[in-house]
């Protein structure tokens, strides 16, 4: 439906689009003369981290551009993306990469199903390739490959974060979206989002033990699966892929894992406290789907069914309203989840729209500019530019949603289990501003681009909170300031730039705390 619109939009050709040349901040982007999706020539910027040779491309049979052969060309017909943002080391005293071992002495006692955990939605997103996934994406819209572009289009629309896995951790992120696929042209697991990832699963996962190695206070919860589906079984689950496969990877998990598996024989994630875990060296816990085929029944993983995935309205739509009501009856809920050990989540992560895809379509192939009020129609005088992006509705979602988690924590209403979200950033933050990760600024308001909200210390503060009703924390010296300081550094922002989607948020309406 996305590219019907496109092909028969007004106007198309290579006119409007910028060339390559224009951009200085490009990444030895070439130009070379390319078939357009409406037959017409345009410039191509193509770029692989700045290394070039002469040889042939894996996706590309031309020598216009060769990559090493762990990564493809990423291409850009509009125009070249910036380089990603050159970010500093966390300063040695930030409390985010250890958390779980500095804030020791007052989440020690509890067990990590008492805990908020800060987490990511689509956590592999940050290095796909421009290759669409097995099982996937239906075979009318393969026909489109042929075109440049395309792909890298599907990119844009999927990917989720920057960010990537050991710096996901190092900023205090503590749950794992980790979505994953056979692929079977290529024998091996891949991470996918509708386009598959640039390295195998058990890249990431073995990333993320040297990670765990260096920070033997800390605990992570991955959920495994391949599209967020928490009960989906067989080919519901990962289709037309054999339960030998699945085991396979699952014998692959144990092995990168090993010594650092939950074994919940032994432990209870709603009972043994953090600090009988931590000496347990059960810290890794998996959920994972097709839990009977993918594991055989493993006492090393629990059934991703028992996760409390709650799915809901984003909080541009209803003014917040869903987010405040979830956050505010939450400690209940976790209460009555933890008998069975299953782990409330709540998405604060949004999808593009069909009018969203199709109006970024063709501003991106057609050269022309559609606005897409009805898809966005709760925000006023947002009229004159759509997101091109997923990571851009990200960023536009996480601009109303830091009110509510403001709300939660400020007023003592409390967070779930953990929370998956989008445009995850540096220092343990989500982006709600207007300029890109990997792109040019959207807005020409020079002083929000980049703003940010501490996503990851109110959750620090959140559980600290929570401690402290249970455990003395009168002798914790300056932890709780640090926190503090912490979310100081990126307080709750608002300004009005409506044209980009952002109005002046007033503070959230008080509810009756359950």
């Amino acid at each position: 439906a996305v590219l019907s619109v496109v092909a028969g939009s007004p106007g198309a050709g290579a006119a409007a689009l910028r060339r390559c040349e224009e951009r200085a901040t490009c990444w030895e982007c070439t130009a070379t003369p390319r078939l357009h999706l409406f037959n017409t020539t345009y410039q191509l910027c193509e770029w692989c981290s700045g290394r070039c040779g002469p040889q042939p491309s894996r996706l590309d049979p031309s020598p216009a551009l060769a990559c090493p052969s762990d990564e493809d060309p990423v291409r850009f017909e509009v125009e070249c993306p910036m380089p990603a943002e050159d970010l500093p080391a966390l300063p040695v005293d930030s409390i985010l990469s250890d958390w779980m071992g500095q804030m020791a002495p007052v989440l020690d006692p509890l067990p990590l199903l008492a805990l908020s955990l800060p987490g990511t939605h689509d956590t592999l997103t940050y290095e796909l390739s421009t290759v669409l996934s097995d099982g996937e994406v239906p075979d009318a819209l393969r026909e489109y490959e042929r075109f440049d572009g395309i792909n890298d289009f599907i990119r844009w629309q999927a990917q989720t974060h920057a960010l990537d896995i050991s710096s996901q951790l190092e900023n205090g992120i503590r749950f794992f979206d980790f979505r994953m696929m056979y692929e079977s042209d290529l024998g091996d697991w891949y991470s996918e989002h509708t386009i598959q990832s640039k390295r195998t699963t058990v890249h990431y996962l073995t990333e993320m033990r040297s990670w765990l190695d260096a920070h033997s206070s800390e605990i992570i919860v991955l959920w495994l699966s391949k599209h967020g589906n928490t009960c989906n079984k067989g080919d519901d689950q990962y289709t037309n892929v054999s339960t030998e496969e699945k085991q396979n990877m699952w014998q692959r998990i144990q092995e990168i894992f090993d010594g650092l598996l939950v074994d919940f024989s032994v432990t209870s994630i709603n009972s043994t406290s953090l600090a009988d875990m931590k000496q347990r060296g059960h810290r890794v816990v998996i959920y994972a789907a097709d839990y009977e085929e993918m594991t055989s029944n493993s006492s090393l993983a629990l059934d991703a069914c028992l996760i409390d995935n709650i799915l809901g309205t984003q909080a541009y739509k209803d003014d917040g309203a869903w987010l405040r009501e979830t956050f505010n009856s939450s400690q209940e809920r976790i209460a009555s989840d933890m008998l069975e050990q299953r782990l409330m989540l709540v998405s604060m992560a949004g999808s593009a729209g069909n009018q969203q895809i199709a109006a970024a379509a063709v501003n991106r192939f057609a050269g022309t500019s559609i606005p897409c009020p009805m898809a966005l129609s709760p925000l006023p005088n947002f009229t004159t530019w759509c997101p091109e992006t997923l990571l851009d509705l990200a960023q536009l979602e996480n601009y109303y949603g830091q009110r509510e988690l403001e709300w939660a924590v400020v007023g003592g209403y409390g967070l779930p289990n953990a929370i998956y979200i989008n445009g995850v950033d540096w220092d343990g933050t989500i982006r709600t501003g207007t300029k890109m990760p990997y792109g040019t600024p959207r807005s020409p308001d020079p002083d929000h681009q980049i703003s940010r909200y501490a996503y990851v210390a109110t959750f620090l503060s959140w559980n600290y909170q929570l401690a402290c009703r249970s455990v003395d924390c009168s002798n914790q010296g300056d932890l709780a300031g640090r926190i503090e300081a912490q979310r100081a550094k990126y307080p709750l922002g608002s300004w009005d730039d409506e044209p980009y989607g952002r109005s002046r948020i007033e503070e959230a309406a008080g509810a009756t705390r359950v």
